[in-house]
């Protein structure tokens, strides 16, 4: 937050629960005086019951980052999960879902799953667990929405890109690496 202050920014929390209004409990939300002090993004924007995903995150917290950046204001991107930040800094593309789709596959047995997926792509199990229902599920939701499958999806400069963790937005991190003290903070916070 003293950097925010410091030089004129604004906070993005990254923080996937922080987004729900009425989840004050176990969220570590900023006081309302920290609110009050520097502008925070993303946080108390979506009721309880309503889903935002990742790629809603994702448009979102661009769109306050492009924002930002037209004002010459830092944005400060802090807490919440790696997935998130790397959602707002990375090309990471999420590929669309349908909740039709998905509830067709969603009663399907989990080998039927894994051979329409080979059969699709014979190369899949390269790129994709086939022991992880969810991961086979969405890969197989992929296929039928877009034509796209885990061969193609994991060629290209993209997908080489976010494996070498090449950001497209620029960044500077601070304290991102957890001390020896980790495991005996979590569990007290437990």
């Amino acid at each position: 937050m003293e950097i925010a202050l410091r030089f004129g920014g604004e906070i993005i929390s990254v923080d996937s629960m922080q987004v729900y209004r009425g989840l004050d409990i176990g969220t570590a939300k900023p006081s309302r005086a920290d609110l009050a002090r520097v502008p925070h993004n993303l946080i108390d924007c979506v009721d309880v019951g309503f889903d935002f995903s990742v790629a809603d995150f994702q448009m979102a917290g661009r769109a306050i980052i492009e924002r930002l950046d037209l004002e010459g204001k830092p944005a400060v991107i802090c807490g919440g999960s790696g997935l998130h930040f790397r959602a707002l800094v990375d090309p990471l593309e999420f590929p669309p879902t349908d909740p039709v789709v998905r509830n067709a596959l969603v009663v399907m047995e989990h080998q039927e799953l894994v051979d329409e997926l080979l059969s699709v792509d014979p190369d899949a199990d390269e790129h994709v667990d086939l022991a992880n229902p969810r991961r086979v599920l969405r890969a197989v939701e992929i296929f039928r929405l877009t034509g796209g499958i885990p061969s193609s999806r994991a060629d290209g400069i993209v997908a080489a890109d976010v494996r070498d963790y090449r950001p497209h937005i620029p960044f500077v991190g601070i304290g991102v690496d957890p001390d020896k003290d980790l495991a005996r903070r979590v569990e007290a916070r437990l």
